[in-house]
């Protein structure tokens, strides 16, 4: 039986970094909670769980928090290692093939990024003219 891709964030009330992440894990929440099914669980009640269960069968251990595991639609699960936000928004979109997806940038295009990228690349290049 095929399920939804779901993430699962396993924090701790009590921890500096997990607190630091919140705003960020609220956001993607708030605009990727149609494409993908997102979930909270505290450190504290993952022990014993069903996505324990299946973390421990795909050989994912969870040695610190906050740690953002993936279940695709097989229930295989992985885990994600980077928390930026940029990243986890093109996770998302990858694996939420077809559906129409905003950036966290506000609704940017890949090309004004492209222009930037294109428009530093000719300052940098017109500052190595003025060195030499």
């Amino acid at each position: 039986m095929s399920r939804s891709p779901e993430l699962h964030l396993v924090y701790s009330d009590t921890c500096g970094p997990c607190q630091m992440f919140k705003p960020v894990w609220e956001k993607l929440c708030e605009e990727y909670s149609r494409q993908m099914s997102m979930k909270k669980t505290e450190v504290n009640d993952y022990e014993g769980s069903s996505i324990e269960k299946a973390a421990t069968a795909s050989g994912v251990s969870v040695p610190a928090v906050p740690t953002i595991l993936y279940v695709d639609e097989t229930g295989k699960v992985s885990k994600v290692e980077n928390r930026s936000p940029e990243s986890l928004a093109s996770f998302i979109t990858v694996r939420t093939p077809g559906e129409v997806v905003r950036s966290m940038s506000g609704g940017r295009r890949r090309k004004l990024s492209r222009k930037r990228k294109l428009s530093r690349k000719r300052k940098h290049s017109r500052r190595r003219k003025h060195r030499r």
